[in-house]
């Protein structure tokens, strides 16, 4: 039986959070956008699932400094590779 992801989630370090960024392959988005992509691991992290939800996550603090949803999604290259990386996301979150 394992541990759902939510509590081993909980409490990381930020070495801890770095490697399961570098893990998901976050190096190859532009710092902005990794530093978006480590906030919604820790929204994660602290609220479960419901914080995964596009476009609704965009407009909530901290993710919201980054700017609107559109120039968000711009950071990733568009809103498909927005999608694309949130779902990559959740897909190694998932398999953890």
């Amino acid at each position: 039986m394992s541990v759902p992801t939510q509590y081993w989630t909980s409490g990381l370090t930020e070495i801890a959070k770095d490697s399961f960024a570098q893990s998901i392959r976050v190096d190859r988005y532009q710092p902005e956008a990794r530093a978006i992509l480590g906030e919604l691991l820790e929204k994660y992290a602290e609220h479960g699932t419901a914080q995964l939800v596009l476009p609704d996550v965009l407009q909530v603090p901290p993710i919201n400094r980054h700017g609107n949803v559109i120039e968000i999604s711009s950071l990733f290259g568009g809103p498909d590779q927005l999608r694309r990386a949130v779902e990559e996301l959740q897909t190694r979150l998932y398999a953890a």
